[in-house]
């Protein structure tokens, strides 16, 4: 069976390196087009995150994938209200506040806008190419926009969240208000909602929202089998890497952000300044993009570990490996959740890891057998476990092996994950067709035929009775 399947999204589909994108996607596509059926991707051009799109054909409408399509549709204001919605919080508490406003207001009207544009794209590739078997929702913001489609196509309607924020949000007051496009994209009406199991509770807040049980699916991200690789030399990775053959490396990879930023790299520099003043034979790498580079190198400078810590910048999916087997340490302190694909793939490198104890951590890994668990803001305890990690060999092999135990036993590889949710989009729509009849032909009363929308059946029966109904008390 050969599906056609729709995608939309605002993220751009390819793994975290110099050009963003979303690692889940790009493994998903890799295997519905390896099991033969036909993916189409639509997207927003310019890129609601700020990323170089310029592997993805720059600012060409379509762009063929190696086995499937790209199409881009421009957003109405699209660039500038991502900018405002990614605004930075800086300055005073009370400017502060009125820039979060303002994000607000930028994330919902450009969730507004592009759900129109989106919408408008989709339905014209179903006229043109034909009728879509599924639509394939990735991320909230394309959330109103697949369930217009699969109501016009009359087809099933996949959702998938990449965790959430909301679970402490809710607590606040006028939430719904502030974080539209987020809970939107929880109850919006769907066949199945896939949500990432991160550690943010994805999970409880679709209950609390009264999102039925039976569409939800929470599963945990797959990991790459490249990373551990003992056989490497380390000093000729340092070498190939431009990293120093006399320091003690401290690594944190993925996006980089500042004190408004869940991401917090703001923390990692703080903690380098402290372990300066312990020790001189340390260097921070921080490894990825992120709108916030500047901010963190000025703060770097201001604490005057310019030297101290070496910004790399993105880095290629290939190279990815090379950067963990190259560390003596895995660092990491987000605010929200802690449980991200990095520190899932640094595990599995065997890399010690010191991260921050919070609800994604807690109770999950055991501290001092698979990681070194830490508080947010407590740089004393940092410093000491990763000075406990650099001083003792043996804890740091052991912690390494603890890490790397973790996740054989409890996650995936990324195909594994992929193949999962594959069967998943084909026993919805092989269950959609075997239960098709003509009270379920869409939920809109439409099908899409020959290119054309028209009314069911049922839905133009029930017109002609309408109207009959009306014209007999008019005659009467």
């Amino acid at each position: 069976m050969s599906l056609r399947i729709l995608a939309v999204s605002v993220f751009l589909p390819k793994p975290l390196g110099s050009h963003g994108g979303c690692r889940a996607f790009w493994e998903l596509s890799g295997e519905l087009v390896r099991a033969g059926h036909r993916l189409s991707y639509l997207t927003c051009y310019p890129p609601f995150l700020p990323v170089d799109p310029s592997c993805f054909g720059g600012s060409a409408r379509r762009c063929d994938m190696g086995g499937w399509e790209l199409v881009k549709v421009r957003v109405p204001f699209g660039g500038s209200l991502g900018r405002l919605a990614w605004a930075q919080r800086t300055g005073p508490s009370w400017w502060q506040q009125f820039i979060e406003l303002g994000q607000s207001a930028g994330a919902a009207a450009f969730f507004a806008s592009f759900s129109m544009a989106a919408a408008a794209a989709g339905c014209r590739l179903a006229k043109r190419s034909g009728p879509f078997d599924v639509v394939y929702v990735q991320n909230e913001y394309a959330a109103w926009a697949g369930r217009y489609i699969a109501n016009r196509c009359g087809t099933p309607l996949v959702i998938r969240l990449l965790g959430t924020f909301l679970k402490d949000m809710m607590q606040q007051p006028l939430w719904r208000l502030r974080y539209l496009p987020a809970w939107q994209g929880m109850v919006t009406r769907c066949d199945r909602l896939v949500i990432t199991d991160d550690g943010t509770g994805g999970d409880q807040v679709a209950r609390r929202l009264a999102v039925p049980s039976e569409r939800v699916r929470f599963w945990r991200s797959g990991v790459r089998d490249d990373l551990y690789r003992p056989d490497l030399d380390r000093c000729e990775l340092r070498r190939r890497l431009g990293l120093p053959q006399d320091r003690r490396v401290l690594l944190y990879l993925g996006r980089l952000g500042y004190h408004d930023n869940f991401k917090r790299t703001d923390r990692l520099i703080r903690l380098a300044a402290a372990l300066r003043k312990r020790r001189g034979d340390l260097l921070l790498v921080l490894a990825g993009p992120g709108r916030d580079l500047e901010l963190l190198r000025q703060e770097a400078g201001r604490l005057g570990v310019g030297d101290y810590v070496h910004f790399v910048g993105g880095v290629s999916y290939e190279d990815v490996p090379l950067w963990y087997n190259a560390a003596d340490v895995y660092v990491q302190l987000f605010d929200l959740s802690n449980w991200s694909n990095t520190l899932t793939e640094a595990m599995a490198a065997h890399l010690p890891v010191v991260v921050r104890r919070d609800q994604s951590t807690q109770g999950v890994l055991e501290s001092g057998v698979e990681a070194l668990l830490v508080e947010a803001d407590n740089v004393e305890e940092q410093v000491g476990a990763i000075e406990a990690i650099l001083d003792d060999p043996r804890l740091a092999r052991d912690l390494g092996e603890g890490a790397g135990r973790w996740v054989a036993r409890h996650c995936g590889t990324w195909a594994d994950r992929a193949k999962r949710e594959v069967a998943m989009i084909e026993s919805l729509v092989g269950q959609r067709q075997r239960t098709a009849d003509s009270s379920d032909e869409s939920l809109t009363g439409e099908r899409l035929i020959d290119g054309r929308f028209i009314p069911s059946r049922r839905r133009a029966d029930s017109e002609v009775v309408g109207r009959s109904s009306h014209f007999n008390q008019a005659v009467r």
